[in-house]
């Protein structure tokens, strides 16, 4: 197997651990990225069963797919469109930003949803801009504040994407106390049930 194959595919074989739990299996988008390819390498260092999604997240179909062939317990999504050569192409591409960016990770969720299965989306972007309530050095800002910043439509998809689930889904109380933010260190994944 070659070596892009061997990473596609992660750590195979899926089983339970010591105490008879069963293991998660992790389905991660977002293989050309940056955080995608973290996350799996993060994945493989720490023994985890995990794989690659193919499809694109507004294929629906495709997406039924990965789930199903994958037998995964968690997705993690680090998908999206940033823009080439740089953020500033979303504005012209406007209809294959939301595409990717609302319509795919909706479609995601929905289907992962059917499926009982955890998502963790992994989104970037500029969503806060410092204000007369947050200045430079002083208050953050809190997960129960909606993103201020409108500044780019990339931006702007990624605050539907922010703002959307926190309206539908209340936020767990098992989790860490910043439960939509990712803390990229000390780079351990923490599954939830």
């Amino acid at each position: 197997m070659a070596a892009s194959d061997a990473e596609a595919t992660g750590n195979a074989g899926a089983g339970t651990g010591p105490g008879g739990e069963k293991k998660p299996i992790f389905l991660v988008y977002g293989r050309t990225g940056w955080i995608g390819g973290m996350l799996g390498k993060l994945l493989t260092e720490q023994g985890h069963t995990w794989c690659y999604g193919m499809a694109r997240l507004q294929d629906r179909a495709g997406v039924q797919d990965d789930i199903k062939r994958s037998r995964c317990t968690h997705v993690m999504c680090a998908a999206g469109i940033t823009g080439r050569p740089n953020v500033d192409w979303c504005e012209e591409n406007k209809v294959e930003v939301i595409r990717a960016n609302v319509i795919g990770i909706l479609t995601l969720a929905d289907v992962a949803h059917l499926a009982g299965v955890h998502v963790t989306n992994f989104a970037t972007g500029c969503i806060y801009e410092y204000d007369a309530s947050h200045s430079i050095g002083g208050a953050g800002f809190t997960e129960d504040e909606a993103p201020n910043f409108h500044g780019s439509f990339y931006s702007e998809t990624k605050s539907y994407m922010e703002e959307f689930p926190r309206r539908l889904i209340p936020k767990p109380q098992n989790l860490y106390p910043t439960p939509y933010t990712l803390h990229p260190t000390p780079y351990t994944l923490h599954p939830t049930p």
